[in-house]
C-alpha cells in the first residue's frame, strides 16, 4: 500500500506519445515495432500500445508509459538513447514518421478508487477482460475551460457519475484510466476505456 499511495500522490507521470506515420509505411512500421516490443518494455515502462481504427487521425500509433517521477522519466529515456539496439530500430522507423507528439498527464486517483486498480498502480493490458476476438481501446478527450479549478470541478462531477455508468456498461467494458494534463495544453482530460467485445460493446455501453 505504501507504493500505491506514493504513485497516487500526484508525482507519478503518464506519458502519451503519438506518432503520425506515412500511410504507405504503416505496415512496415508496425512490423519493426512489433519485433522490438520486448526491447521497448525492457527500457521504458510501457503500459498500452494501440493503433487507431477510427475516431481521429489514422496511422497514428498511441502509446502510454508510467513513470514514478519526472526524474525517472529523464533517466530512463537517457538510458534508452544509449541502447545500440534501440538506435538501430529508430534508424529504421524514423524515416517512416511524419511527426511525433508527447503529452504528460497525471492520473486521477478516482480511477483506482472506483475500479480497484489503475494504469499507475500496476494495471496491465493482459489483465483486462477479453471476451471477444476484437477488443478495442477507446480514448475520449475533453478540453476543459480556463481556470485553476476547472479540473477539480470536473473530477468531482465525473466521480459522481462514473460509478453509476460502470453499473450499466457492457460486461466486457472497463474503465482503464482518467488522465488530466498540467503541462503543455492544460486542462485536457482523457478517458481510457477497454471494450473486450470491440465496437459492439462500446456501442452498447454508450
Amino acid at each position: 500500500m505504501r507504493r500505491t499511495r506514493h504513485l497516487l500522490s500526484g508525482k507519478a507521470l503518464v506519458e502519451m506519445r503519438e506518432y503520425k506515420v506515412k500511410p504507405n509505411c504503416i505496415d512496415a512500421y508496425m512490423l519493426e515495432t512489433t519485433k522490438t516490443a520486448a526491447l521497448r518494455k525492457s527500457l521504458v515502462p510501457l503500459k498500452i500500445f494501440t493503433l487507431p481504427e477510427t475516431g481521429g487521425f489514422l496511422n497514428t500509433p498511441s502509446h502510454f508509459y508510467v513513470y514514478e517521477s519526472p526524474g525517472q522519466r529523464q533517466q530512463m529515456r537517457a538510458k534508452m538513447a544509449q541502447s545500440k539496439e534501440w538506435v538501430q530500430y529508430l534508424d529504421k522507423v524514423r524515416p517512416m514518421m511524419i511527426e511525433q507528439h508527447s503529452s504528460l498527464f497525471y492520473e486521477a486517483p478516482l480511477t483506482h478508487d472506483v475500479t480497484g486498480e489503475s494504469m499507475i498502480t500496476g494495471m496491465r493490458a493482459d489483465k483486462l477482460k477479453k471476451s471477444g476476438s476484437s477488443p478495442v481501446f477507446e480514448y475520449r478527450r475533453y478540453q476543459l475551460g480556463l481556470g485553476y479549478d476547472a479540473v477539480p470541478k470536473f473530477l468531482k462531477i465525473y466521480e459522481a457519475g462514473v460509478r453509476h455508468k460502470l453499473e450499466n456498461v457492457h460486461e466486457s467494458t472497463e474503465l482503464v484510466s482518467l488522465l488530466y494534463s498540467d503541462t503543455g495544453t492544460i486542462n485536457q482530460v482523457i478517458e481510457v476505456w477497454h471494450h473486450g467485445e470491440g465496437l459492439q460493446a462500446m456501442d452498447e455501453s454508450r
